[in-house]
C-alpha cells in the first residue's frame, strides 16, 4: 500500500471525466485526493465489489466488460444484478484459445452494437 502511495504522490490526478465507482468504497468518487487514497488501499485491502457493481448500475451502467482473466468478475456482477434483465456481460479475454485477436474484435463489435 505504501509503495503505491509513493508512486501516486508524484502524479497529478485530476477529477474523473466519466463516473468512477471505487471497488474499495463501493461508491461513486469524484475527488482526486480521494481517488489517490482509494487506489492505494485497493492494492492491499479488501474491496466491496458487490457494492461497487450495484452503485455502477444505479448510476446507469448496463454493460460490464472484463478485459482479462476469464470471467470470474462477471460472475460476481451476474450474482449482484441477477434480478435485472437489462444487463450485458462481456469478456474480451481470448481464454485458452488464442484466435489472433478475433474474439477481441467481436467484443468490440458487440460493444458498438450496445452503444
Amino acid at each position: 500500500e505504501e509503495g503505491v502511495r509513493a508512486v501516486l504522490a508524484g502524479r497529478r490526478i485530476g477529477s474523473p471525466v466519466v463516473p468512477f465507482v471505487s471497488s474499495v468504497s463501493g461508491q461513486l468518487c469524484t475527488d482526486p485526493g480521494a481517488l489517490r487514497e482509494l487506489w492505494a488501499r485497493h492494492a492491499s485491502g479488501p474491496v466491496r465489489f458487490g457494492d461497487a457493481v450495484r452503485t455502477a448500475y444505479e448510476q446507469g451502467a448496463r454493460v460490464f466488460l472484463q478485459v482479462n482473466g476469464g470471467a470470474s468478475l462477471l460472475t460476481a456482477v451476474r450474482r449482484n444484478l441477477y434480478h435485472h434483465d437489462d444487463v450485458h456481460l462481456l469478456t474480451a479475454d481470448a481464454g485458452a484459445e488464442r484466435d489472433a485477436g478475433r474474439g477481441f474484435v467481436r467484443t468490440l463489435a458487440r460493444l458498438a452494437v450496445l452503444g
